[in-house]
């Protein structure tokens, strides 16, 4: 089973403890949230920094609140370039492609198993403190 798969495994899992149980939504986000700490400082660190340092600043947890999932990224609002830098652009004057610095996919791809370490981890002591057991 691929690191994703187990990612959506615990996930789903999560969920069905939130429904189950009745609870909050909220709880289960911050339990994501917590076992995601670690993207933001890593994308922050390989964020390329330029003049104003906007980029790496807007780097935050994304409140999407219809989704029980967790987002991280640039705020658009904050660095409406970012995906500019993530995927290069083609300048539209005189042609030049500018070659894109793909922090957000590196980031991701460095930390996803000590991500789905954290949430085991955070989801095992949700469930003990419910009396289950996660399956992994």
């Amino acid at each position: 089973m691929t690191i994703e798969q187990q990612i959506s495994s615990v996930n789903r899992q999560l969920n069905e403890l939130s429904l189950g149980l009745k609870k909050d939504i909220q709880n289960n986000k911050k339990l994501k949230r917590k076992a995601s700490r670690v993207l933001v400082r890593t994308m922050k660190n390989l964020a390329p920094i330029g003049k104003t340092g906007n980029l790496v600043n807007s780097i935050q947890f994304l409140n999407l609140s219809r989704s029980p999932d967790v987002f991280v990224g640039p705020n658009v609002r904050k660095a409406p370039h970012a995906h500019l830098v993530e995927f290069g652009f083609t300048h539209w004057k005189d042609g030049k492609k500018k070659r894109g610095t793909p922090f957000v996919k590196a980031s991701y791809d460095l930390t996803k198993q000590e991500i789905l370490n954290n949430l085991v981890s955070e989801a095992k002591k949700e469930f003990e403190k419910w009396g289950k057991k996660l399956s992994v």
